[in-house]
């Protein structure tokens, strides 16, 4: 059933501990991890959210550890992630909600977005650059598989009026092209009904089997690998702040979550290469 925002996650321990077990026992563990607002939190600047030394120091542990699978996957550009997490991580990284797939250890992206038609995005500019014009401290940021609102920077309440008037304004354009319309913190973005972690995170799986799959984000777009999990035993998912949620587990924040990971993590072997900042 879907998880009320006033629930809590005391059974996250649980969780951890399943991993933990898994782990030591070495068995096949794959993680798949949202970045802003889960590993790290959500910042006023989004050019500004690199690690910072805390995450930096997990994102290490994680890497060492024999037998885990980290992809990191996130609706930032792929010019993004590598920024922020180095240009030959150890981790695959899910781009653009899941338009582009990187392998851990590479430099090639690919695209699973190639046959789309993105002719709507002109329609869709034209509504996004009057919303930032009338609407200050907002600007619109422009991805290849869609294009996004930002109104962080702008006045909170007069930011949040003008977000659910534009969301209503898309609904009319998401009824005639095949685009999704999400509302998630402090942005509105219109993108590819194709595109979405799910089916990124499904493609990643479909290559290799795993005894267990952790599944953790904070947000609407982070819904679609959660509804993976419903009847599968291999896989747990966890959202990480308010919202109802198809996932069975919940913590409050990225500190708590990086603390749920650190509490999973058996012990690290030493003499492995630690990441590298980009």
């Amino acid at each position: 059933r879907p998880t009320p925002a006033s629930e809590a996650g005391p059974g996250a321990a649980r969780a951890a501990r399943r991993l933990t077990a898994a782990l030591a026992a070495g068995r096949r563990v794959a993680m798949f991890l949202d970045y802003d607002g889960t590993l790290r939190e959500i910042v006023r600047d989004p050019a500004a959210a690199v690690p910072p030394p805390e995450l930096r120091d997990l994102l290490d542990r994680l890497a060492a550890f024999p037998g885990l699978d980290v992809t990191i996957v996130s609706g930032r550009t792929a010019a993004d992630l590598v920024r922020f997490l180095g240009d030959r991580t150890p981790f695959g990284l899910v781009a653009e909600h899941g338009a582009e797939i990187r392998r851990p250890g590479t430099d090639h992206w690919r695209r699973l977005d190639a046959n789309l038609d993105f002719g709507w995005k002109e329609q869709v500019g034209r509504v996004l650059a009057l919303y930032q014009r009338s609407t200050p401290g907002s600007h619109v940021e422009d991805k290849r598989t869609g294009l996004v609102w930002h109104y962080r920077q702008a006045d909170p309440e007069f930011g949040t009026w003008k977000a659910n008037q534009l969301v209503d304004e898309l609904s009319i354009v998401a009824a005639n092209n095949p685009v999704e319309v999400r509302h998630g913190r402090k942005i509105v973005e219109v993108a590819s009904a194709h595109v979405n972690k799910g089916a990124a995170v499904a493609h990643v799986l479909a290559d290799r089997p795993y005894d267990l799959v952790l599944l953790a984000g904070d947000d609407t777009t982070d819904e679609a690998m959660f509804r993976l999990a419903a009847g599968d035993a291999r896989m747990t998912a966890v959202r990480v702040g308010d919202g109802e949620t198809a996932a069975r587990y919940r913590l409050p924040s990225p500190t708590a979550f990086r603390e749920f990971l650190r509490a999973a993590l058996p012990g690290v072997p030493a003499g492995v290469a630690r990441v590298q900042p980009g």
